[in-house]
């Protein structure tokens, strides 16, 4: 069985607080260095992501990555001929997405970002990947709608979004519930959590994240005016066993409404 996060009324989270607490726990020299091995050891997309791209941009195209990290996605990307900007909160991680790229013979611009605005003009882009449930480090329906917003923004008409996410309702979230704590404070949406602990390492400082569910997730599209077009498990795009907590959804900037 799986279990409840409650939520109660309030004025709100202040965003632009928690998005620095963010920003510094992912600073970290032990984040910084973890997420560098990580990339080392298992550098590339995995199997969802690059499934995803094979279905709907099998063919080179402008992509923005939306919470690059230290270049995973960016760089994995580039090196199959797409067109990448990345950007992130956390500027020690942006440094070290540059350092990696050199090192990958990958030419990518990284960019800082404020962790809701986009600093590039409109129609910038053929696809907006939003990977590794970045999404969910966003604080209230109201930010991450924003956040989406400012995608669909820089995206072509007709352009797609590649999102995931966790269903904080999937019988495998268990596995996670050691490492976070439910926020209680007023005006916490369900869902809302801090993870101490993120990458199994020990480092200062916590991290905001909001499980979100399915039905959820369309809605905040639908309200930044994309189009769901495929809904995945993330066995579903030949991911690992046990992982089903993850989901995927593929969207259109172009929404319903401009369809009928």
């Amino acid at each position: 069985m799986g279990f409840y996060f409650l939520s109660y009324p309030g004025m709100g989270l202040n965003v632009s607080e928690i998005l620095a607490e963010v920003a510094r726990k992912y600073s970290q020299p032990e984040e910084v260095e973890e997420m560098n091995r990580l990339f080392s050891e298992k550098s590339g997309l995995i199997t969802p992501e690059q499934t995803l791209l094979g279905l709907y941009f099998p063919y080179p195209c402008r992509v923005l990555d939306i919470g690059c990290g230290v270049g995973r996605e960016a760089i994995a990307l580039a090196k199959q001929g797409y067109r990448v900007t990345g950007i992130d909160i956390a500027k020690p991680l942006v440094v070290a997405a540059r350092r990696n790229a050199i090192t990958e013979n990958a030419r990518i611009n990284f960019q800082e970002t404020d962790g809701l605005y986009i600093d590039m003009p409109e129609k910038s882009f053929d696809l907006v990947v939003i990977f590794s449930q970045t999404i969910e480090h966003v604080p209230t329906r109201s930010a991450r709608i924003t956040l989406l917003r400012e995608a669909r923004r820089v995206l072509v008409p007709n352009g797609f979004l590649f999102i995931s996410a966790h269903d904080r309702y999937h019988p495998t979230m268990s596995a996670l519930r050691s490492v976070f704590e439910i926020i209680n404070d007023s005006g916490a949406e369900e869902g809302d959590v801090y993870l101490k602990n993120i990458q199994g390492i020990a480092s200062a400082g916590k991290a905001f994240m909001h499980y979100s569910t399915p039905s959820e997730m369309r809605s905040e599209l639908a309200d930044a005016g994309f189009n769901v077009w495929q809904f995945a498990r993330h066995t579903d795009l030949g991911g690992d066993a046990g992982m089903d907590r993850l989901f995927y959804m593929v969207c259109s900037s172009q929404s319903l409404e401009s369809t009928l």
